[in-house]
């Protein structure tokens, strides 16, 4: 659920920052090839209607946080696998050792 919402999240920056580029081009007047303002709007009404806009965090700090603690549990599924990992060594390593341990005895 969180990578699938990190995603969503990302999407809608994205295309966010796109259409602030375009309003900024625009109202500057400079001839760029991201398209006229009522493509823009387009645009806006797509992603409004679409359902992406409901995943924007309404500022800049609780998008942060939201990216940070993304990072947090990707680092979190990576120690539990290298956690598994290194219990799984250990065991077998014990079990190696035991095994010679209980033949000299």
């Amino acid at each position: 659920m969180i990578p699938e919402l990190s995603a969503n999240l990302i999407a809608a920056e994205d295309a966010l920052e796109q259409l602030e580029r375009e309003v900024v081009v625009s109202e500057v007047g400079a001839k760029e090839t991201w398209g006229s303002l009522e493509r823009q709007w387009e645009q806006l009404q797509a992603a409004q209607s679409g359902g992406l806009l409901k995943f924007v965090p309404d500022d800049e700090i609780e998008c942060e946080i939201l990216l940070l603690q993304d990072k947090l549990l990707s680092c979190a599924q990576v120690n539990r696998v290298h956690c598994g990992e290194l219990s799984n060594l250990i065991f077998v390593i014990f079990y190696i050792f035991s095994g010679t341990f209980s033949a000299i005895l």
